[in-house]
C-alpha cells in the first residue's frame, strides 16, 4: 500500500534542514574568520621576526666593520709614526756621528772651530746620506765677524781639498744614488744660482775667497757678504760636491 507523508513532517524536515544550513554557513563564517586572524598572526610574527633578524644582522655587521676599519686605521697611523719616528731616529744618529767625528778630529789634532778640514769627507758624507736617506749633507761651519777674518785665510788655503774631495765624492755619489734608488742628471744636483759681484780666483779652482751669498733667500743680497753681517753659514764640506766644485 501506499504510506503518504504528512505536510508537518515535511515541514519539519525542511526547518531542520534549514537549521542545518545556517549552522554549517555560520561555522564556515566563523573559520574564515579564524584562518584570516591566523594568517595575518602569522605574517606579523614573520614580519616581526625578519624586521629584528635583518636588524640585528646590519647592526652587527656595521659594528664588525667600524671595528676592522678602526683597526686598520690605527694600525697604518702607528706604521706612519713609526715610520716617521725611524726616518728622524735614523737622521739625528747620523748627524750625531758625523758631530761626533769632526769634534774627536779637531780634538785629536789640536784644531779650533771654524778652521776644521774633516778628511775623507766623501766617504764619511756618502755614509751619512745612506744611513740618513738624505741626498745631501753639508759642513757649514758658523763663522762670527770675530772669526770671519781667519777662516777666509784658512779656507784660501786649503781651497784644494774641495777639488781632491770632488774626484773622490763622483765614485761615492753614484754608489749612495744607486742605493737610494735616485736618478737625475748632473743639472739636477745644481745647489746654487750663478752669483753676481763675487769674487772668484782665476788659478782654475774657480775658489771665491770671500764669504759670499748665493741670494736664495733674497736674490738682491747675492754677492760678497758685506762685513759686520755675521754670523755665517759657509759650506766648506758637502756631499756630493756640485760640479764644478764651489768655494767657501
Amino acid at each position: 500500500h501506499s504510506q503518504l507523508e504528512s505536510p508537518k513532517a515535511t515541514q519539519s524536515e525542511s526547518t531542520h534542514q534549514s537549521q542545518t544550513d545556517e549552522l554549517s554557513a555560520s561555522l564556515t563564517t566563523k573559520e574564515t574568520r579564524w584562518v584570516n586572524i591566523l594568517r595575518v598572526a602569522v605574517l606579523s610574527v614573520l614580519l616581526l621576526t625578519a624586521t629584528i633578524l635583518s636588524t640585528g644582522v646590519y647592526l652587527y655587521t656595521r659594528n664588525e666593520e667600524q671595528a676592522a676599519f678602526s683597526k686598520h686605521f690605527s694600525d697604518s697611523a702607528h706604521q706612519v709614526i713609526q715610520s716617521f719616528h725611524d726616518t728622524v731616529e735614523r737622521t739625528i744618529e747620523a748627524i750625531g756621528g758625523l758631530s761626533t767625528t769632526y769634534t774627536s778630529y779637531a780634538l785629536d789634532q789640536n784644531m779650533t772651530f771654524p778652521n776644521v778640514t774633516l778628511p775623507d769627507f766623501a766617504l764619511r758624507g756618502s755614509h751619512a746620506r745612506i744611513q740618513s736617506g738624505s741626498y745631501i749633507v753639508h759642513y757649514m761651519p758658523v763663522v762670527t765677524d770675530e772669526t770671519r777674518d781667519g777662516w777666509e785665510s784658512y779656507a784660501l788655503e786649503n781651497r784644494y781639498q774641495i777639488n781632491k774631495e770632488n774626484e773622490r765624492d763622483k765614485y761615492y755619489r753614484n754608489k749612495q744614488d744607486a742605493a737610494i734608488a735616485l736618478a737625475r742628471g748632473e743639472s739636477g744636483r745644481r745647489l746654487q744660482a750663478a752669483a753676481r759681484n763675487v769674487t772668484s780666483l782665476d788659478d782654475g779652482t774657480r775658489f771665491r775667497p770671500k764669504i759670499w751669498n748665493n741670494g736664495a733667500l733674497n736674490p738682491n743680497n747675492r754677492g760678497d757678504e758685506p762685513p759686520g753681517v755675521g754670523p755665517y753659514l759657509p759650506i766648506w764640506q758637502r756631499s756630493p760636491i756640485n760640479d764644478p766644485p764651489q768655494g767657501p
